[in-house]
């Protein structure tokens, strides 16, 4: 199977397409799938109805480094799916009612409108997020992503610079 893949961004992000997610990944595919994802950092694969064990299965494929059982900072009230590796980024609750302005989740979750890093806070972060949209709403809101490398790789300023402000390279 070949992927394709069609930039989304002069810079980075690509929709990919050519592979089912729903079935194994063989490993010519997988390196595709990991080269794309490592050539474009945001990688939209469209239209995969996926059920959360797919979505599980490809999570330990795509990362060697996963250790099961994550839980969510989801209360036991709030949680909607029933496998710890799942984090729920919802404003739902398990009865599919909008959690109340004043929950303590929704107090949470409004720290996500700011700028974040996936799993930065873990002794061993995340290479990739894998995001599955359950539910998308008619009128569609933005979800941003950037690209770190295209920022520290910019242009302006020399990278000896870079190295002292930062301490980093990419």
């Amino acid at each position: 199977m070949t992927l394709s893949a069609k930039p989304l961004h002069t810079q980075f992000a690509a929709e990919v397409s050519g592979v089912d997610l729903r079935q194994p990944v063989d490993a010519a595919t997988f390196r595709e799938v990991v080269a794309a994802m490592d050539r474009y950092g945001v990688c939209v694969y469209r239209s995969q109805h996926i059920t959360d064990e797919q979505h599980i299965a490809f999570l330990v494929a795509i990362s060697a480094r996963w250790s099961s059982g994550r839980r969510s900072v989801k209360s036991q009230k709030h949680l909607r799916f029933n496998h710890p590796e799942l984090f729920d980024a919802g404003n739902i609750d398990n009865q599919g009612n909008i959690l109340p302005a004043d929950d303590r989740q929704r107090a949470y979750s409004r720290g996500n409108k700011f700028w974040h890093t996936d799993s930065s806070h873990r002794q061993t972060r995340a290479a990739y997020s894998l995001l599955y949209a359950h539910i998308v709403p008619a009128d569609p809101a933005d979800t941003e992503f950037a690209d770190m490398r295209v920022g520290l790789c910019a242009p302006a300023g020399r990278d000896e610079d870079k190295d002292r402000e930062f301490g980093l390279r990419a």
